[in-house]
């Protein structure tokens, strides 16, 4: 289950479900893990059902009107996301940023969306706009180096370690396809 708010998650949890989540980068008070890529891989989290919130994407998905065929996509996984998204005619991408701290998207934001283009391209050709060949030229000239750049990379050091930007920066290493199904009150997410 993935909720907008700590106060939900908690509300939510059932008696043996995780709580797992972050505000501005920290593991809220009580909750069992962060979402930090080191921790997700505990096999403490295999298996279990868990309620999931966070500062920017739980916000988003939450925020979104019920739609069908929303799905996840990080570096991770960019190429089976786009192996997926090749049977649509048509495709949008949704970045998550703060609006609460930023006054643009995330930079890291608009390179994990070149990646994914960089893979849907692989597969058929593409009719972009504008904002589309922007993040695929950020992609094809600095890949992952660009997150260098993002203060918010700092952010992420300073708050769980060098680690998790190596770990969730690995590219095309998960052949898992998070898809989210809204429901009332949540958003659940599984994989395909």
């Amino acid at each position: 289950k993935v909720v907008d708010s700590i106060e939900k998650a908690r509300a939510l949890a059932e008696k043996n479900d995780l709580k797992i989540g972050e505000k501005y980068g920290r593991r809220p008070d009580g909750f069992d893990f962060s979402n930090s890529p080191g921790e997700m891989m505990s096999e403490k989290i295999r298996g279990k059902k868990a309620v999931f919130t966070s500062t920017n994407l739980s916000v988003v998905l939450n925020k979104n009107s019920q739609r069908e065929n929303v799905f996840i996509g990080t570096f991770c996984n960019a190429y089976a996301l786009a192996k997926h998204l090749k049977k649509f005619q048509s495709v949008n991408f949704v970045a998550c940023s703060s609006k609460l701290r930023d006054f643009f998207i995330r930079f890291e934001d608009l390179v994990g969306i070149g990646k994914i283009i960089f893979e849907l391209k692989k597969f058929e050709k593409l009719e972009m706009n504008f904002s589309s060949k922007i993040c695929l030229w950020i992609y094809n000239n600095f890949k992952t180096k660009s997150l260098l750049l993002s203060p918010n990379t700092y952010g992420t050091i300073l708050c769980a370690g060098w680690n998790d930007i190596a770990l969730s920066t690995k590219e095309n290493n998960l052949n898992v396809l998070p898809v989210c199904k809204y429901e009332k009150g949540f958003v659940s997410v599984k994989s395909i």
